[in-house]
């Protein structure tokens, strides 16, 4: 009886570790919303995202047309369909996010099984993405990055089960998640490198890969047709047209959304998710060193790991523009690294004891934890301050006003009646079109970012042309909006 339970037992730990990880993320998520009730919806991206998957559910059902859309049409169509099936709530969408975010620690433990690294290892790669703080704070909102990076992760476990098993069904799964990732988000197209290096340095079947191939230009084929007709651009992003290797030296960049200084030069931003707690313990940054090394006579997973942490941050380090959300990209892959210098340590060298390995990893863990927490609930509380600032406004402007914006423009539409335009798309002559005779208008803007970044551009110079021409009494302030009524001709 004692062998058959000990057997039982070795059976189901290998499902067992993942199903607690995966449950794991999932609480850390639910007692964060808990705390901080937040239903993802803020800035302008979240909302257009909900939005365009609103019409995308529309056009499904109905056959009406598809309005303009920036971004690719993955995370809208995940969203759409989740829509259909559960309602059109925010909280839908939020959910969709809680749980794929939940689900990347238990497949990275995956992957790092399937890398033949010791259980204890892989176990602290999953960690390091359950305690990630990005991780966490992306996975609360309404955005694409989460999705995008499950599905890539999916695709390179999918990749190695080909590498173990060589059926063609595992490389048709990896080839078509990977085309998911880059649909959700088409900074993931430079994963196409990695991941091809990955299969040819492991000998795949050039057949193989052909029908995989075909397999995941299948999920394109809408987003072509669609961008058929779609007046915004398919690949020729402003980040791509203005990306240059001297970009990773510089600090101040002016681009599509206005002029900016950093704190650090892009090299350095970018580089976070090896030594910020928000990302990655400082703890762990060496071993990831180690992995490396670890991995030198591997060529199909170095080639796999390095390539995925480094040449996403090749690119990014190129962009004319910083965003902390970026580098979550990488984060998989840093994550695999360390646990190959964990791995490889005790059995090359005895330098981690059971103790010592649990000291590290607690610390780690614990570090990033914490930061991780504290880092998201000032973001939600940055993001309810714009709700608070609409419901301001709603009180103080009277009903049927106009009220011209920006930044927070989507943030009134959704959440107050107003007549809300964006001063984005403002020139002279449309705000003089849109006088009426009689009719109360009001201008709601963060002076400090209209000065600062928008300096000389749209909504600075709308702004200036209702100053001059109209004239405007400033009425209040609420957190870092000022609120103007216009005066009439």
């Amino acid at each position: 009886m004692a062998v058959r339970s000990l057997r039982l037992r070795s059976l189901n730990l290998p499902l067992l570790l993942p199903l607690l990880l995966f449950l794991a993320g999932l609480g850390l998520r639910a007692l964060l919303l808990a705390s901080r009730p937040f239903d993802g919806l803020y800035g302008q991206d979240a909302y257009a995202y909900y939005d365009f998957a609103g019409a995308l559910r529309l056009a499904a059902t109905t056959g009406s047309a598809l309005p303009a859309f920036f971004w690719s049409l993955g995370y809208p169509a995940l969203l759409a369909g989740a829509f259909t099936i559960f309602g059109g709530a925010p909280e839908i969408g939020l959910a969709v996010n809680v749980v794929l975010a939940a689900l990347l620690p238990p497949l990275v433990y995956i992957i790092a099984r399937q890398l033949a690294f010791r259980r204890s290892a892989a176990f602290a790669a999953a960690l390091i993405l359950l305690c990630c703080g990005q991780a966490l704070q992306s996975s609360i909102v309404l955005m694409a990055d989460i999705p995008a990076l499950f599905w890539a992760t999916l695709s390179a476990s999918a990749l190695l089960a080909y590498h173990q098993q060589r059926l063609v069904g595992w490389l048709i799964l990896a080839a078509v998640t990977l085309a998911f990732a880059c649909l959700t988000r088409w900074l993931y197209l430079i994963l196409l490198l990695p991941y091809s290096a990955c299969f040819l340095l492991m000998r795949g079947c050039i057949r193989h890969a052909l029908t995989a191939g075909l397999c995941a230009l299948l999920p394109f084929l809408p987003q072509f047709a669609y961008s058929l007709h779609n007046p915004f651009p398919l690949f020729n992003h402003p980040w791509v047209q203005g990306w240059s290797p001297t970009n990773a030296l510089q600090r101040q960049f002016v681009n599509l959304d206005g002029t900016f200084s950093y704190e650090q030069v892009n090299a350095l931003f970018f580089a976070r998710p090896v030594y910020d707690p928000g990302y990655l313990a400082p703890i762990f940054a060496p071993l990831a060193v180690v992995g490396l090394w670890a991995l030198r006579q591997r060529p199909a997973p170095l080639a796999l790991l390095a390539g995925w942490a480094l040449l996403p941050y090749a690119f990014l380090s190129g962009i004319p523009f910083q965003n902390i959300r970026f580098g979550l990209i990488v984060v998989p892959a840093i994550a695999l690294l360390c646990a190959a210098g964990l791995d490889h340590l005790p059995r090359r060298t005895g330098a981690l004891r059971p103790i010592l390995f649990g000291a590290v990893v607690g610390i780690g863990a614990a570090w990033m934890l914490g930061a991780g927490l504290t880092n998201t609930a000032s973001f939600v509380a940055r993001q309810t301050r714009d709700q608070t600032v609409a419901a301001w406004a709603a009180g103080q402007i009277p009903e049927g006003a106009a009220v011209y914006t920006f930044d927070i423009t989507l943030t009134l539409r959704h959440r107050t009646p107003l007549m809300v335009y964006d001063l984005f798309f403002e020139t002279p002559e449309s705000l003089s079109a849109k006088w009426e005779v009689g009719r109360e208008d009001y201008l709601l803007v963060n002076l400090w970012q209209l000065n600062g970044q928008w300096r000389q551009r749209e909504p600075y110079d709308a702004v200036a042309w209702l100053q001059a021409h109209r004239g405007l009494d400033r009425l209040g302030q609420q957190g870092n909006y000022t609120l103007f009524r216009i005066r009439g001709l």
